[in-house]
């Protein structure tokens, strides 16, 4: 799949192009995956590592050599996840999700979206979660990371 000719033909590109441009991060070897799954303690689906394979992040231009990453570099990731598991929950099911919880995405406005692990760290589903900040809730998408791309 051509990832990068996805994000331009979505509704994602007229924002992006409103704020100076998508940025795309260079690619990510297959070591530096390894080493997210390694430290994470998780196994990434194909779809993942296809997308982070062809670029690590997708952003918005928000400055000359500043971006608003939308899908975080591979060396953000562990940060946001551990930041989610600090954030407050208004429900007891939201809050053990934040456990497994696998963050990559950030819509600049205090939300995140990822994937959900098992206990043991596989991710089974690439079906896309998000933590809605403002009620303290994770909440499926029940699309996978190609097909939002492709609808937005």
């Amino acid at each position: 799949m051509k990832w990068r000719r996805l994000f331009e033909g979505s509704a994602m590109a007229k924002d992006a192009e409103n704020s100076g441009g998508f940025v795309f991060g260079l690619p990510a070897d297959d070591d530096a995956i390894r080493a997210l799954e390694q430290r994470m303690r998780i196994a990434l689906p194909d779809e993942f590592r296809e997308i982070y394979r062809e670029f690590d992040g997708v952003g918005v231009r928000v400055a000359d050599d500043e971006a608003a990453w939308w899908l975080v570099p591979l060396d953000c990731i562990a940060e946001r996840t551990a930041g989610l598991n600090e954030s407050w929950f208004d429900d007891a099911e939201s809050e053990s999700l934040a456990r497994r919880m696998v963050c990559f995405g950030d819509w600049f406005n205090g939300d995140v979206f990822g994937y959900l692990a098992d206990e043991d760290g596989t991710i089974h589903s690439t079906a896309i979660h998000q933590y809605h900040h403002e009620v303290g809730r994770i909440e499926p998408w029940g699309r996978t990371l190609a097909e939002f791309v492709r609808n937005e």
